[in-house]
């Protein structure tokens, strides 16, 4: 389609902050040592992310019982059968095996069996055991598990780790500004037929999405104009993208070579330990050797747009506030 592209430099961009902290490295170490917890029963009262067995029952009046034995259960506020338990963790806190705990609450207007839709529903949890996450000792044994003299040492490697994270962040949340002005800019009469098309991919996906969470094929047609809905704007929103960044890329004149391609193939192969020509041959069986080109076009033409673009500093209670 025809459209008039706005102006390429000097796009006003906030660089939000990529401080790290020691704050920052010690919730990482906390996270790194959370990959390698235990689970230990114990006798005491359940806390706050203890994890219980329990028979669980669920019932929504005039509908039939649903009972689900063995059923482990976190300590705190969760979704329980698509039904948000908000005070679950203050009522779950100090059961020990043996209780039996109730929850009641209101099912919200948002759930997908409509005819549930603002019916009280009830848990029942027949508390069986409790289990409490053990996480490993921080010290030097536990650091030259992953090849580092002692604990500082994993510390700095750690560091170095979420400083490019942050700096991942950092350059993500520039170039969503510059996708942002690009489309707030431009004004662009669709093709039907192309949304058409994509409108259906995004509806297929979706559905495929439900379908391998669970969802029955029966809800899912039930629910399939709101679904549609949601697609068409999401397919509009991928495809004036499309036709927005092809253009900046011709603007920019954009070139993508046969090596660049070739080194994100290998990068997906090594992602999902395969080989590259066997990455290569399934994204040619699926035409995805093309969307690979435009991804890589798409990502240069933003960066040189960054590169021509009036970057300021995020001021330090703004830059506070993107970091939390």
């Amino acid at each position: 389609p025809e459209f008039e592209l706005p102006a390429l430099e000097g796009i006003e961009v906030t660089r939000p902050v990529a401080e790290v902290t020691e704050a920052d490295v010690d919730q990482g170490v906390e996270r790194w040592r959370g990959n390698f917890a235990t689970q230990e029963t114990v006798e005491e009262p359940a806390v706050i992310d203890d994890l219980l067995t329990v028979n669980l029952t669920f019932e929504v009046e005039g509908a039939e019982k649903h009972e689900h034995a063995d059923a482990t259960v976190a300590v705190r506020a969760q979704a329980i059968e698509g039904i948000p338990l908000e005070t679950l963790g203050e009522k779950l806190t100090g059961a020990k095996p043996g209780d039996t705990v109730s929850v009641e609450t209101t099912i919200p207007d948002g759930f997908p069996k409509e005819d549930q839709r603002g019916k009280k529903a009830t848990f029942t949890f027949a508390v069986k055991a409790v289990k409490r996450t053990r996480l490993p000792e921080l010290d030097d044994a536990f650091a030259t598990r992953f090849g580092f003299d002692n604990v500082a040492a994993f510390r700095d490697w750690l560091r170095e780790r979420i400083k490019s994270q942050s700096k991942q962040q950092q350059q993500q949340a520039m170039r969503q500004q510059v996708y942002d002005y690009l489309h707030g800019k431009v004004q662009i009469e669709l093709p039907a037929g192309a949304l058409g098309r994509m409108k259906d991919r995004t509806l297929l996906r979706r559905a495929n999405d439900l379908m391998m969470r669970g969802v029955p094929r029966a809800e899912i047609e039930k629910h399939v104009d709101e679904l549609a809905v949601s697609a068409g704007e999401e397919a509009q929103h991928e495809l004036k993208t499309l036709f927005i960044m092809q253009r900046v890329a011709e603007e920019l004149k954009v070139q993508v070579s046969e090596q660049e391609v070739n080194a994100l193939i290998s990068q997906m192969a090594a992602q999902y330990n395969r080989r590259p020509d066997s990455v290569r041959d399934d994204l040619e069986k699926r035409d995805g050797l093309v969307h690979l080109y435009q991804q890589i076009g798409e990502q240069k033409a933003i960066d040189l747009l960054l590169e021509k673009a009036k970057i300021t500093d995020a001021p330090p209670a703004e830059a506070k506030d993107e970091k939390k």
